[in-house]
């Protein structure tokens, strides 16, 4: 991790020299759904929350790299196992490090106001995997370490603030796990509201 933060490090340092260059902080709210490859294992929104900083390069079109540490989570209930006559339902839950690349095309761009669209790959590093177990269905050492997804959206930009609406869609497998004979994957869908203060 320390790897990723110099590199970013080194990759923002010089965008400082540009008139048109932001950077500043970021906290915002997500809620997660983990699906499922398989018809017997159903998921349920789990709200969670997002904080770092971010850099902002260019005018009408721009480029702007974000570093957050996000929790995450997402509730799966498995049809086919009963717990205390109920069927059985785990919480699980992740922290992540994030890196969203986000390119971005200003739409109203004025003195104390502006919109823009933006989308971009997102790369996230797991740190932390938690489970309520509900015995051998599920298994938080199934979670991957790295994931990856696309980000789309839009933002609003007032004076110093930004405000960002976003859905993360994944390209990869949050989880990969096996309860009998059956091998089942899930990925994690992403509902995003980030609030950001520009400190330069």
């Amino acid at each position: 991790m320390k790897k990723v933060i110099v590199v970013l490090m080194f990759l923002i340092a010089p965008m400082a020299a540009y008139s048109s260059f932001n950077a500043g902080v970021a906290i915002g709210y997500n809620a997660t759904t983990l699906t499922s490859d398989w018809d017997d294992i159903n998921g349920n929104l789990k709200s969670g929350f997002q904080f770092g900083i971010f850099a902002r390069l260019g005018d009408k079109f721009f480029l702007q790299p974000e570093l957050l540490y996000a929790s995450r989570g997402g509730y799966q209930e498995f049809q086919g196992e009963v717990v205390d006559g109920a069927f059985a339902r785990t919480e699980g839950h992740t922290g992540m490090f994030q890196i969203p690349v986000m390119l971005g095309l200003k739409l109203i761009d004025g003195d104390m106001l502006g919109v823009n669209v933006q989308a971009g790959p997102v790369m996230s590093i797991i740190a932390d995997k938690g489970m309520n177990d509900i015995g051998s269905t599920f298994d938080k050492k199934s979670f991957e370490d790295f994931t990856w997804g696309v980000q789309v959206g839009a933002g609003v930009d007032f004076m110093s603030f930004i405000l960002n609406i976003r859905y993360e869609y994944p390209l990869s497998d949050i989880y990969s796990g096996s309860y009998g004979n059956q091998n089942f994957s899930a990925k994690a869908h992403t509902f995003l509201v980030t609030l950001g203060w520009k400190l330069l």
